[in-house]
């Protein structure tokens, strides 16, 4: 069938009834997407990012949960807690560059054998 012919039938394919057709200026879909959970991971991040108000030293100071974990973690390895220094420890080695050795310190201190 050539584009120029009209179809001899009003509704079908492609060809909905007038009354059913979208009005114009009217969304297809109203309510839109239906929002998803959110993840355990967003959560607790969310959480985490919330203000706190926390007594440091006398003094009331507004941080983050965040903050405050690493604060307290900090002051239990301070204190003497084994398994708060290992992990203290364990981040700073990741979180610190790696010294470069020049190549004549390691010369020197190599093992005459």
């Amino acid at each position: 069938m050539s584009r120029d012919m009209k179809r001899p039938y009003e509704i079908g394919y492609a060809n909905p009834p007038a009354y059913s057709r979208f009005k114009k200026g009217q969304s297809g879909n109203p309510k839109g997407r239906p929002n998803t959970s959110k993840s355990v991971n967003s959560k607790i991040t969310n959480e985490l990012d919330r203000l706190i108000t926390m007594s440091q030293d006398g003094e009331r100071s507004r941080l983050t949960k965040r903050e405050a974990v690493v604060l307290l973690l900090l002051k239990k390895a301070i204190q003497g807690n084994a398994r708060a220094i290992e992990m203290v420890l364990t981040r700073a080695r990741a979180i610190e560059p790696k010294e470069v050795v020049p190549p004549f310190i390691i010369e020197y201190f190599k093992d005459p054998r």
